[in-house]
């Protein structure tokens, strides 16, 4: 198989790979989220920094990673509102 052949494999836009785009991200969010808290909260007590100004930092943190992370799963897999797909729309050569 060639490069081409699969990322459209990969990149099937329909509603149930939306959805499992979706559920991906979510989930690699929270993992990330759950990672990034307990690593922040370990060098902080290590280092005797102040935890709750820290703290505060990795929120918006987060919410950016979430945010693009599902701008990308959106970008890749949600369908066209017409059915088509991005190979279907390619030039004819009339």
């Amino acid at each position: 198989m060639d490069t081409g052949t699969i990322i459209e494999l990969v990149t099937v836009r329909t509603w149930p790979a939306f959805a499992l785009a979706v559920a991906i991200v979510a989930a690699a969010s929270a993992l990330a989220a759950l990672i990034l808290h307990r690593g922040v909260r370990l060098l902080a007590r290590h280092r005797g920094w102040d935890y709750g100004r820290i703290g505060r930092i990795v929120g918006p943190f987060l919410t950016l990673v979430a945010v693009v992370g599902m701008w990308i799963a959106v970008r890749v897999t949600l369908p066209s509102p017409t059915g088509s797909t991005p190979s279907d729309a390619s030039p004819s050569s009339s």
